[in-house]
């Protein structure tokens, strides 16, 4: 039996497809092509019928990662604002430290510095004690008296001159490193030790000199009641400063008020002449006042005029010169360091510090005392010949 030949036809659906106008509208024996481009498409792709749904989600491990990449933006920004914190508090700490280097400094220049090799005169030495002339591993015997006298007899500090001074061991011991005040002496020889700090300190200037450091002799002199005028003179003209006396612009004198030293502080370029007394509080009284009113007029007067004739040059008018009297309003010392107390202001003083707020403690003032001992004893001028066994250096 013969069949028909099969007639070629192209593809076509099982069922036939009607294309509906409206995404509702679905006839009968009908399908809707966008259901059918689903099914299509999932029969083509296995595995991907979940597609459509995944899409309004995202990935457990996609989420994680979000959620650490925003604590660390935290994190970082965290870190940021504390190292902008630190940086403002090294700042702070930078300023405060300089600020406390520069009181430091104010202080420390204020005082007499103790060297780091500061002579132990005070007979407590482990090796050797020469003010008791006898040594740890010796006993005293007969000769011990006679030795110890001889070294504390013997002069210590031998500065010549047209103004010589001479201390013995025993003056330094029990004029400088006892709680006593300093005497005229060592006064004087503390003078000419500042006038050597001040011809050294040239070397670190380019014009000269700028302090005088006058004696107390010549203090004495014109304080004490009518002088020669020519005799006065003599002491500016001749004066063992080693320095020109023309370059100066400051004049310091140690002044003695009774029992106690003042110091004068003369500055030139400014017509003022400054007084310090350690025990000139506001309510001292009026005697004290009117003395150093008195006394600080005469000094001035006569000052200028023997330093204006050094200079060559026309004496000054002093009556209209400045006299600043400071007041303190306590007592800066114990009543035997006025002359520590003076020294310090001689040596220290500047127009700009004011070193009304010096207080020497009595810690403090022992260390001067020591240090200054020390400083006389090494100081260049002293011609001095020093007992062999002491210890004047390191």
């Amino acid at each position: 039996m013969d069949f028909p030949p099969m007639q070629s036809q192209p593809w076509s659906a099982p069922y036939s497809v009607r294309a509906s106008n409206h995404p509702n509208e679905v006839g009968k024996g009908c399908i809707d092509t966008n259901v059918l481009a689903e099914t299509t498409t999932a029969e083509a792709l296995p595995g991907t019928s979940n597609v459509k749904e995944d899409q309004g989600s995202q990935h457990p491990d996609t989420m994680e990662i979000e959620k650490g990449l925003a604590y660390c933006s935290e994190g970082v920004t965290t870190i940021q604002n504390w190292c902008e914190n630190i940086s403002e508090r090294i700042q702070e700490l930078r300023a405060m430290l300089a600020s406390s280097k520069k009181r430091k400094e104010r202080s420390s220049s204020q005082t007499l510095r103790t060297p780091p090799f500061a002579l132990d005169l005070s007979g407590t030495s482990p090796e050797e004690d020469i003010m008791k002339g006898k040594t740890t591993h010796a006993s005293a015997g007969g000769g011990s008296s006679s030795g110890r006298e001889a070294t504390s007899q013997s002069v210590w500090v031998d500065v010549k001159g047209r103004l010589p001074v001479r201390l013995t061991g025993n003056q330094i011991k029990m004029g400088i490193l006892k709680p006593v005040e300093l005497d005229s002496n060592i006064i004087a020889a503390t003078v000419r030790l500042l006038s050597e700090f001040e011809r050294n300190m040239i070397l670190h200037r380019s014009n000269g000199a700028s302090r005088h450091y006058i004696p107390p002799e010549w203090t004495s002199y014109v304080t004490a009641g009518n002088f020669e005028a020519h005799i006065s003179e003599q002491y500016f003209k001749n004066s063992p400063t080693g320095y020109d006396l023309t370059t100066c612009n400051m004049l310091l004198a140690p002044v003695r008020f009774g029992q106690g030293w003042s110091c004068y502080a003369i500055n030139v370029p400014e017509s003022t002449l400054t007084v310090m007394d350690p025990f000139l509080k506001a309510d001292a009284g009026n005697i004290r006042i009117q003395w150093h009113q008195i006394t600080a007029r005469k000094v001035l007067e006569e000052a200028i005029r023997c330093f204006d004739i050094v200079r060559s040059v026309d004496t000054a008018e002093t009556t209209k010169w400045k006299v600043n009297i400071q007041l303190l309003t306590e007592v800066k010392c114990c009543t035997w360091d006025t002359g520590i107390y003076t020294m310090t202001c001689m040596r220290w003083y500047e127009p700009e510090v004011d070193v009304s707020i010096i207080r020497l403690d009595e810690r403090t003032a022992y260390e001067a005392r020591k240090q200054l001992a020390h400083d006389l004893i090494n100081m260049e001028c002293n011609h001095a010949q020093l007992p062999h066994r002491l210890p004047t250096s390191t």
